[in-house]
């Protein structure tokens, strides 16, 4: 069964100029860049951002480069490692899984995700992942809108000192400004056992 064009339009999966229909650009549609590429190993425009000391996220499809519609970022996590369960209170996360396996959990429900996997975390529900087995994980992480994703990045770079422990204040100012609510601690890979 066919869908009608209105429906894939109406539900936003095809822009009208795609489908070469006249529409009123936005101005960010009109002066983002032409087209681009990111050599595997760099960044887009200023990364690679560190994580206790070692390179994790790359930007690859920059905030600046879709008008705050998306950001892409590539990221490294170590064996048995993961973010605290947190919340982006403005933008949905999904993370298409490259290498590795891990566990995640999005409010209560827990699943294992493994290579050509992806998981979306919608905005406003909790969630965590930790990486399992003993190779690190690199997935693609897309957040949408891009919102200022990137720059909470570049602060926990500098909030987070390699061989040093986090400023309580400062990292919870950040996660204020960037609308990313902490609510609980990293999960754990025996979760998933």
């Amino acid at each position: 069964m066919s869908l009608p064009r209105r429906h894939f339009l109406r539900n936003g999966l095809f822009s009208l100029p795609a489908l070469g229909l006249a529409s009123q650009a936005s101005p960010a549609e009109t002066t983002q860049p032409g087209a681009f590429i990111v050599p595997a190993g760099k960044a887009r425009i200023d990364g690679p951002w560190t994580v206790h000391g070692e390179p994790a996220f790359y930007d690859k499809i920059a905030s600046a480069d879709t008008g705050g519609r998306l950001s892409v970022l590539e990221v490294t996590t170590p064996p048995n490692q993961g973010p605290p369960m947190h919340i982006h209170l403005e933008q949905n996360e999904w993370m298409y899984l490259l290498e590795g396996s891990f566990g995640i959990q999005c409010g209560t429900d827990k699943n294992v995700l493994h290579k050509g996997d992806s998981f979306m975390a919608p905005k406003g529900i909790p969630h965590s992942y930790v990486v399992l087995g003993t190779t690190p994980a690199r997935h693609l992480n897309i957040y949408d809108p891009a919102g200022e994703i990137e720059a909470f990045f570049r602060d926990y770079e500098k909030n987070h000192p390699a061989g040093a422990r986090p400023d309580p204040a400062k990292a919870a100012a950040s996660e204020e400004h960037y609308r990313i609510r902490v609510v609980g601690p990293p999960i754990k890979a025996a979760l998933f056992a």
